[in-house]
């Protein structure tokens, strides 16, 4: 990810991002994202978890930054994606821009600006209700690479402090109580390091 619009830093090639500002300690994100059926709900009965996991890390970019648009550098966005080391870089990078568009096409959550070989600009869609705080810890790459699309949604919901009843979870989520349990019991694994 670029820090500065168009900056692109050095061209020593490492296995992991480049340093980059500080998260702040919490993030808004939009209660849409696991409201409406056509995005997270979808990508999670999809079993979509690159897309959720790319969305959410364009929204911690954005935090970063204090911008909600900005450039990304594919290179680094799939080392934060955690793309498998044995792939080649041109197939890194293919996955990433598969990824985006996706993003932008499917689930419209972003318009993503495509150049040939260069960094691609990103402006994230704003949604439109209520949004819910998040500790920023959520955008942490390994925690994303290992947690599925479930365990995020549940994760996500447990952070709009509130009970849910079960009908609340399957009409306003889209989850029933069995994901709801599932997803829990996988973050709880996670976070135990089991």
């Amino acid at each position: 990810l670029v820090g500065k619009e168009g900056e692109k830093g050095t061209t020593d090639r490492i296995d992991r991002p480049k340093v980059k500002a500080e998260l702040p300690d919490t993030t808004e994100i939009p209660l849409a994202l696991l409201e409406e059926k056509k995005y997270f709900p979808t990508m999670r009965k999809w079993g979509d978890n690159r897309s959720i996991s790319a969305y959410l890390l364009v929204i911690a970019e954005s935090a970063r930054i204090g911008k909600n648009e900005f450039f990304l550098d594919l290179e680094n966005f799939a080392i934060e994606l955690q793309m498998p080391k044995d792939w080649s870089d041109t197939a890194k990078r293919s996955q990433v821009l598969k990824t985006l568009k996706k993003l932008s096409n499917k689930y419209e959550l972003i318009t993503a600006t495509f150049t040939h070989g260069k960094d691609t600009y990103i402006k994230l869609t704003e949604l439109p209700g209520d949004t819910f705080t998040t500790k920023s810890t959520i955008f942490d790459p390994d925690f994303l690479a290992k947690t599925s699309p479930t365990a995020k949604t549940i994760l996500l919901i447990g952070c709009i402090g509130e009970d849910f009843s079960k009908e609340q979870l399957k009409k306003c989520f889209h989850t029933t109580p069995k994901q709801f349990r599932n997803g829990t019991k996988e973050f709880s694994k996670n976070s135990s390091g089991e």
